[in-house]
């Protein structure tokens, strides 16, 4: 039983299946390399700078609800009575902050994809 057992296995390791799969494992693993390069660590680090200096020109109660709601990673109820305000008042707030970021964030680096 074991020298079939032994003899199945090599056939195994020498069939086409075995080694096109090991061929392709070892290929992608390559391509799921997620690792980023300087330049993108660079652009990422500038575009974060840039976004977080947006969010910091916000009028104060939009500021404090993006602040609640997406860093200390409050839900909209927690948000809605840490500030005393109903809750289609925070999600307002959230819509209207983000339109604001929004308009000031992404015209800098629409002239950068075209041209």
């Amino acid at each position: 039983i074991y020298s079939i057992a032994i003899n199945k296995c090599k056939d195994y390791m020498k069939s086409w299946h075995y080694r096109n799969t090991i061929i392709n494992e070892k290929f992608f693993s390559f391509m799921r390399d997620s690792k980023k390069t300087p330049e993108e660590l660079l652009i990422e680090k500038s575009n974060n700078k840039e976004l977080e200096k947006a969010i910091w020109s916000l009028p104060l109660k939009y500021r404090e609800v993006f602040l609640l709601y997406y860093y200390q990673d409050l839900n909209l109820e927690e948000v809605s009575e840490a500030l005393g305000i109903p809750i289609s008042t925070v999600k307002t707030r959230l819509y209207r902050g983000k339109e604001k970021v929004k308009k000031s964030f992404i015209p800098k680096y629409r002239g950068e994809l075209h041209g």
